[in-house]
């Protein structure tokens, strides 16, 4: 199928990422995510400021222009000022974050990472150039006009987050159905050779087409999915929300199906271990890799 045709590396992988690189990818993913954190509490911590001081403005001084309320309207315009400052700050540390996973993915293909990292990158570049408004002086329109920005771009920037995020999982779930259509395979030749032994088939057969069954509803929704998360990347607002909202629950659907596959797969390997076949499991593995191994060899 179309969406599988990547995995071609190792029957996994879309594209080589170096363990160095992918360690690195990791780092920056936890520094940012510290950063974050520490960012979120800041942002709050200012939030809770302007609240407290636009409530005395208006409890004090209403439209009084005294020099006690022309203090309380700065200090209310510097409370604003660090609030969105804070807000750009995560917003920035969000972005940092799914950029290192992009970055470490290798069930992306490059093109891909280097679509979704554009627009992380172009999204980044965004929310720098407003920190630089709001360092300026500002009169009230201004400053009213940034914060109108600094709203557009958290709308667009929260429904991109979950979209590139679900992609890299989505991607890394294709790799892991690949492997489990393989294991799909083994399991056919394992039925072939317990029935030329003249083994009882009976129990592992049922249980290999549950197997199969819970198998293909995941690659479906996995498919869905991947069309949903496609279709997002033209969207925007909350019509890319509520694309992103539908394709996050076709994956959910598609992680489910593949649980309850690999929890089959535990009955299987248990039921062999029972009728003591474990043995023909691993000879078809055996095989696997000999064949493999000849191929490269002619290659």
């Amino acid at each position: 199928m179309e969406h599988f045709v990547q995995f071609k590396l190792d029957g996994s992988k879309a594209r080589l990422v170096a363990n160095e690189k992918m360690e690195n990818a990791e780092k920056k993913f936890e520094k940012a995510r510290e950063r974050f954190e520490e960012v979120r509490e800041k942002q709050q911590d200012e939030y809770k400021a302007f609240v407290e001081a636009r409530a005395k403005w208006k409890a004090e001084c209403k439209s009084e222009e005294s020099e006690e309320c022309r203090a309380l309207d700065a200090k209310l315009k510097e409370n604003v000022n660090n609030y969105l400052l804070q807000t750009l700050n995560s917003i920035i540390h969000e972005l940092e974050k799914v950029r290192s996973r992009i970055e470490g993915s290798d069930t992306l293909t490059e093109e891909e990472a280097a679509k979704m990292l554009a627009d992380v990158d172009a999204k980044l570049a965004q929310a720098e150039a407003l920190k630089v408004k709001i360092g300026s002086e500002l009169t009230k329109e201004e400053l009213q006009a940034v914060i109108g920005e600094v709203r557009e771009l958290w709308d667009e920037v929260k429904h991109d987050l979950k979209m590139h995020a679900g992609r890299v999982v989505n991607a890394r779930m294709g790799g892991i159905l690949v492997q489990s259509e393989k294991m799909s395979l083994k399991l056919t030749k394992v039925l072939e050779r317990m029935a030329e032994q003249g083994a009882d088939t009976t129990t592992v057969e049922s249980l290999v087409d549950q197997f199969n069954a819970h198998l293909e509803a995941s690659k479906a929704a996995y498919v869905e999915a991947q069309a949903l998360f496609k279709a997002s990347v033209e969207l925007k607002g909350e019509e890319k929300g509520a694309k992103v909202r539908e394709a996050q629950a076709r994956m959910n659907a598609a992680q489910d199906a593949l649980r309850e596959a690999h929890k089959v797969l535990q009955d299987i390997h248990k039921v062999l271990k029972e009728q003591r076949q474990l043995e023909t499991l691993e000879d078809v593995e055996e095989d696997e890799v000999e064949v493999e191994a000849e191929v490269e060899t002619e290659a």
